[in-house]
């Protein structure tokens, strides 16, 4: 998610000749700038898995990351006690569907169950030994806390951490993406909850309609696809 990498691979494609692009961007004014004149000259855009606003792109195909959010804060109440601690991490500051997905999460908290106490959000880059280092830190300066919210990668890190420090037991842990590593935790209830978001459907749909709208003229219905 590097905007420096990701416009230098779309140099990269745009000398192979395409014809249209499928991209999870970076949340950035250049890479808006880049797909806009993409769209200006005759290449079409669908994003998949994080969004960008104020662009011409096709349209979206992925999680509807606020509402997962929101959701996520719903299911933390139900397991938590009334006056609970929380630590959301975040991936990249420049991801559209992280941002959303704790953005839903803590207006959630703070509307719905203004006695639960959320911390700064933390960034872990989707990296598992620096979610587990910030996990373990988090832990030494705030040992009363009941809940973990991870909206990115790096969830491995975090259950290791909370076996390290003998918090498996007391700190619940909602995060995403059904991948093996994650299901495992999840049924040994290293994990409470685990949101998918079909990232089958986010892969095959952009191509789809990509490929769609090239060879038949087929323009998208929606502007959004949540998986």
């Amino acid at each position: 998610l590097d905007v420096t990498d990701q416009l230098k691979m779309i140099d990269e494609l745009l000398a192979e000749g395409i014809n249209g692009l499928a991209i999870a961007p970076a949340d950035n004014p250049h890479m808006r700038d880049r797909i806009n004149s993409l769209v200006d000259a005759g290449i079409p855009v669908v994003t998949f898995n994080a969004d960008i606003d104020d662009t011409r792109r096709m349209c979206f195909v992925g999680q509807n990351s606020e509402l997962a959010g929101r959701t996520c804060a719903g299911l933390l109440n139900a397991i938590t006690p009334e006056h609970g601690l929380v630590l959301p991490i975040s991936g990249y500051q420049y991801n559209h569907s992280h941002a959303l997905r704790i953005k839903g999460f803590c207006s959630e908290i703070e509307q719905s169950f203004p006695k639960i106490q959320t911390l700064p959000a933390v960034y872990c880059q989707d990296d598992e030994m620096l979610t587990q280092e910030l996990t373990e830190e988090t832990l030494r300066q705030h040992p009363d806390l009941t809940a973990i919210y991870i909206a990115a990668g790096g969830q491995a890190g975090v259950c290791r951490a909370l076996e390290r420090t003998g918090y498996a037991d007391s700190v619940r842990v909602i995060c995403f993406d059904l991948i093996p590593n994650n299901i495992r935790n999840l049924l040994d209830s290293r994990i409470d909850f685990l949101i998918g978001q079909d990232a089958h459907t986010q892969g095959f749909m952009p191509i789809m309609i990509l490929f769609d709208y090239l060879f038949s003229g087929k323009t998208p219905e929606n502007k959004y696809y949540y998986t």
